[in-house]
């Protein structure tokens, strides 16, 4: 009897520390309290099915930021034209009380019919979370958070574009008499003309004189070390090729620098492009024999084989 009675106030022992297990379990899920659930309803017609604009180009396809909109932990820094714009497919708030945007990313490409970027939708899944302070009733209030978060225009983003896509990304690109599409994207050094045919054309650049390759004495540079830019990775999974077009300037050391873009590409290859070809080497041009730094366009294609 004895015996009974120990193993039933056993099994009570282990009901009732099963029942405080699964209660403190339970208390770890907190269902959103109403206010959520205005703000998450009226926030849902301003946020889901449009394209948001991150304020900095992370590549991650998982971000989480803090209740002041800064970044928590680390995340690849992209580029402009690959990893600036999502497509929010679904907002909500979790469980947690966070704000949670689930989307795809878009890439941006250049539409030599309109010399303008086009945005196209890609399956590249990207999931954002923005922590709630609890004590917020309004979706106000998160409306400044998200601002910190995104931008509703690309001009917004100034500082993390490269100088020279920047006008291509704002939609100021003229048409030429030759139909092709120019950026002003920088003051252009005014080439000096020859005094005769037998003399180099050059600019002044930085106070210093940079050649055209055009006669006059200016021999060409000759590449030494020219590796190939590598695909960037959305624009390779999206089957994206064509080519980008530089002017670079080329010192009396052989290196190279870009100074201009004169027909983009997007999707995040003319900075794949740029980046490679910094790293080229070069036998410099040459002027009575001496080094000299040279202009030159280089063109830099992307193609799936």
């Amino acid at each position: 009897m004895h015996a009974i009675y120990q193993l039933r106030s056993s099994r009570y022992l282990q009901i009732r520390t099963h029942a405080c297990v699964l209660m403190v379990l339970l208390s770890f899920v907190v269902p959103a309290r109403p206010a959520q659930r205005e703000i998450e309803n009226l926030l849902r017609p301003e946020y889901e099915k449009k394209v948001l604009i991150l304020r900095h180009f992370y590549a991650d396809s998982k971000l989480r930021f803090d209740k002041d909109g800064k970044l928590l932990g680390d995340a690849r820094r992209g580029y402009s034209t690959s990893d600036s714009m999502v497509y929010i497919d679904n907002l909500s708030i979790d469980k947690h009380g966070a704000l949670s945007l689930k989307g795809r990313r878009i890439l941006n490409i250049f539409d030599d019919k309109t010399g303008r970027f086009s945005n196209i939708g890609t399956k590249e899944g990207i999931q954002i979370s923005v922590e709630l302070d609890s004590t917020w009733q309004d979706a106000s209030q998160v409306r400044v958070l998200l601002d910190r978060v995104f931008a509703t225009d690309i001009r917004q983003t100034t500082e993390e574009i490269p100088k020279f896509l920047q006008c291509w990304q704002y939609g100021n690109a003229e048409r030429k008499e030759d139909g092709r599409w120019h950026c002003p994207s920088r003051k252009k050094d005014v080439p000096i003309a020859r005094i005769a045919d037998s003399e180099p054309k050059y600019t002044m650049t930085d106070g210093r004189r940079v050649f055209y390759v055009l006669g006059g004495g200016v021999t060409a540079p000759i590449k030494v070390l020219s590796p190939a830019p590598r695909y960037a990775d959305l624009a390779k999974k999206m089957g994206i090729q064509g080519a980008t077009l530089l002017d670079v300037i080329i010192n009396e050391r052989g290196e190279a620098s870009v100074i201009d873009i004169l027909r983009p590409l997007g999707g995040g290859l003319d900075d794949k492009a740029i980046e490679t070809l910094e790293t080229w080497q070069f036998k410099p041009a040459t002027y009575n024999g001496e080094p000299v730094a040279v202009h030159v366009n280089i063109e830099t294609k992307f193609a799936l084989y």
